[in-house]
């Protein structure tokens, strides 16, 4: 098990060049012989250092009706035949930010929250993009609040049936998820099983 005890070692390029590689995509050689000539105090700074929010996704599909090339389209109406023009301008959007080689942790989090508070199959770029956009937001925040926001996302609510979840007719689908797969986990993982004793019962005649 690795220690939680501060860094006591000599400090150098090639251990910088092994935290960029663990907390970015990547990032030019200047920026790593530069954290290796800083201290790791200040270099752990810079890779947790609040950064503005990015500018949205463009369109970049001359056929979409409602948005010029060049405009984003993330509050714009949508239809079936642009959704996937415009899911992947958000995938390229979504690259280019990861490789922009700035030294920050930011997108390598929102990318591991984006592997633990799944979703799939949303065809509504509008949806995906308001997903990823709180992922980055909590990105190095509050569990508890990014767990509260989840389960009114749009694109969970999609997912996992949220939807269609009422008073009359729960669903349970994303009960199950948020108990076994996004918080406590199931089993061994959620800790030691307890067998509580079954209290005996007389019947009458």
């Amino acid at each position: 098990m690795a220690s939680l005890n501060k860094f006591s070692g000599t400090w150098n390029k090639h251990l910088a060049a092994h935290l960029l590689r663990r907390t970015t995509y990547g990032v030019d050689y200047d920026t790593m012989i530069s954290f290796g000539n800083n201290t790791l105090d200040k270099c752990i700074n810079i890779l947790l250092a609040p950064l503005g929010e990015p500018l949205p996704p463009i369109n970049h599909n001359a056929e979409d009706p409602n948005v010029p090339v060049g405009e984003t389209w993330v509050d714009k109406g949508t239809s079936q035949n642009v959704d996937m023009y415009r899911n992947q301008s958000l995938k390229s959007w979504s690259f280019e930010l990861m490789l922009k080689n700035d030294a920050n942790i930011r997108e390598k989090m929102t990318m591991f929250w984006h592997n633990h508070f799944v979703i799939a199959d949303i065809n509504d770029a509008r949806y995906n993009y308001i997903y990823i956009k709180l992922l980055r937001k909590y990105a190095l925040g509050n569990f508890k609040q990014l767990t509260k926001d989840i389960t009114i996302d749009p694109a969970m609510l999609n997912y996992l049936n949220g939807r269609d979840n009422t008073g009359q007719a729960p669903n349970e689908n994303y009960a199950r998820e948020l108990m076994e797969l996004f918080t406590l986990g199931k089993g061994t993982l959620a800790g030691q099983e307890i067998t509580l004793p079954i209290p005996k019962m007389t019947l009458r005649k």
